[in-house]
C-alpha cells in the first residue's frame, strides 16, 4: 500500500464483544469500589435522601411589564424565594421580565419547587445543570396548572 492509500477498519464483532465485556467490567467494579450506580443515585435523589444545600421555590406566573414605552405587556415571567441557601444564589435581572437566574456551585445539592401559576401547561429546562433527565424539563414532562 502506498501513502496515499488508507485504510478503513471497522469495529468487529469480537472486538465489539470485547470492549462491551470490559464497559461491564467498570461498570461492576465501580460498584465494588464505592461509585453508586446510575439506577441508585436516580433512586436516592428522587427519593429525596438528599438534604439539598440549596432549595428555590419557583412560580410561573402571568405578569404585565412595558415593553414598548407607555405600553403594559401581557407576559409569562418566574418569580424565585430562596428558601436555603447562600443569598446571592437568586439574582434577579433588574427592568426586564427576563430572569432570574440561578447562581449554583459545583457539589451542591439543588432542590428547585416549581408551581405553575399559569392557565397552561409549562415545564422549565435547566441549561448548564447536571441533572437527571426526568427533572431536565423535557417538553412530555410539563407540569399542570396549579401544579407543583
Amino acid at each position: 500500500m502506498n501513502s496515499s492509500q488508507t485504510t478503513r477498519r471497522g469495529l468487529n464483532r469480537r472486538d465489539f464483544l470485547r470492549l462491551s465485556g470490559l464497559g461491564a467490567l467498570g461498570v461492576v467494579a465501580g460498584g465494588a469500589i464505592g461509585f453508586p450506580s446510575i439506577a441508585s443515585a436516580l433512586t436516592d435523589s428522587a427519593a429525596g435522601i438528599a438534604e439539598p444545600d440549596v432549595e428555590i421555590n419557583l412560580e410561573a406566573v402571568l405578569s404585565q411589564t412595558p415593553i414598548l414605552p407607555g405600553l403594559e405587556t401581557q407576559v409569562w415571567r418566574y418569580q424565585a424565594e430562596l428558601v436555603k441557601g447562600p443569598a446571592e444564589t437568586v439574582q434577579p435581572i433588574p427592568d426586564t421580565y427576563l430572569g432570574p437566574s440561578f447562581l449554583f456551585r459545583p457539589g451542591q445539592n439543588i432542590r428547585i419547587n416549581f408551581t405553575n401559576r399559569l392557565t397552561e401547561e409549562t415545564i422549565v429546562h435547566w441549561h448548564g445543570l447536571h441533572v437527571p433527565e426526568a427533572a431536565d424539563g423535557h417538553p412530555r414532562l410539563v407540569i399542570a396548572p396549579d401544579e407543583t
